[in-house]
């Protein structure tokens, strides 16, 4: 019986990145899709239905906001160059009225990714099975 391969949706602008993430992953027997931008992104998610999406958390807001919001119970694992609290404090500042981030538990990498690492958190999400509300952005109460 043949095994269903989980499939990674890679949103990034870096080539290099996108390159990395899919010589990892791909050796990891894992279906890997690259996306270059949150529009490319979405469109590839609504045609591959990804088990898993890898996010550049330096994507412009207003496309990440969109993406986020459709991506339904798919686990996602943010990546960036910049630490996530101070990533998360500009968000904030960046949207202003009635959005906010919450940075507990949020599935994270910083950049540059170490393989290990990336692994473990993969695992970490395929065994968690769904998305988490505590890393999407949420209307403040």
């Amino acid at each position: 019986m043949d095994q269903k391969q989980t499939k990674i949706l890679v949103v990034d602008q870096e080539t290099d990145i996108r390159g990395f993430l899919q010589t990892v992953l791909t050796n990891r027997h894992f279906e890997v899709i690259l996306a270059m931008d949150e529009h490319d992104g979405f469109q590839k998610f609504q045609a591959h239905c990804p088990d898993i999406l890898i996010l550049d958390a330096m994507l412009p807001h207003q496309g990440m906001q969109t993406l986020l919001t459709h991506v339904d119970k798919t686990p996602v694992l943010f990546i960036s160059a910049i630490p996530l609290k101070v990533l998360f404090f500009r968000h904030k500042l960046q949207i202003g009225t009635g959005l906010y981030v919450s940075t507990d538990e949020v599935p994270f990498l910083e950049k540059p990714l170490q393989e290990d690492e990336l692994i473990e958190q993969i695992n970490l999400l395929m065994k968690k099975g769904k998305k988490d509300e505590t890393f999407l952005y949420s209307k403040k109460d």
